[in-house]
């Protein structure tokens, strides 16, 4: 079982105030170490910084915490000089004491968080390609259902004028087609006249 780091009741005070971060001995690589703190303006931002270089670069970023306690697996390199620093959420900054990291047993976690940190941006850098991507598809799907959406409807409109068109010539033929009819029945009835009529003189001729 994992042994807890032994803390210290040493603490560097910010001035006129009595919060504190409590200082910690015994941190060991890729071992659990409980960090805690006295204060009382959360929430509180909590991070790793080279030993006694208030000014210095972040090592780690724990996090944001609402609690006074956070257990950090020490994931930093044996030897390494740090202290802790917390910021609250008024903006006053309050340190540990400095103390070194020294070798375990088990370096495998050792770096992890910024291997962590890179997996996660690279993560974000391929989801956003994979979303812009995905937009790209979807605006030329969009487009090519949009083309095919106003062909189709050219086509329907081109068919519809073709088949009133074709309307209009049927109905053409049939009116020439009638009148022709009536022509012809005319000419029948006149023609049926005329012999009518020839049929006549000739009877009225014999009579006499």
């Amino acid at each position: 079982m994992l042994a807890f780091a032994s803390l210290a009741a040493v603490a560097l005070l910010a001035t006129g105030t009595n919060a504190a971060v409590n200082s910690v001995s015994g941190l060991t690589t890729c071992q659990p170490s409980l960090l805690s703190w006295d204060a009382s303006t959360s929430p509180y931002y909590l991070t790793i910084i080279p030993g006694g270089d208030a000014s210095g670069t972040v090592l780690e970023d724990l996090g944001t915490f609402t609690t006074t306690s956070y257990t950090w697996n020490v994931d930093l390199a044996a030897g390494t000089s740090i202290t802790i620093a917390l910021k609250d959420s008024t903006g006053a900054v309050f340190y540990s004491g400095q103390t070194t990291i020294v070798a375990g047993s088990d370096t495998s976690c050792v770096g992890a968080s910024a291997s962590g940190a890179t997996s996660g941006a690279a993560a974000a850098t391929s989801g956003a390609a994979t979303s812009a991507a995905a937009a790209g598809t979807t605006t030329a799907a969009g487009t090519a259902a949009a083309s095919g959406t106003a062909a189709a409807t050219s086509a329907t409109r081109a068919a519809s004028a073709a088949v009133a068109s074709g309307s209009a010539a049927v109905s053409s033929a049939a009116a020439a087609a009638s009148t022709a009819a009536t022509g012809a029945a005319s000419s029948t009835f006149a023609l049926s006249s005329v012999v009518g009529l020839g049929a006549l003189a000739l009877g009225v001729f014999s009579l006499a």
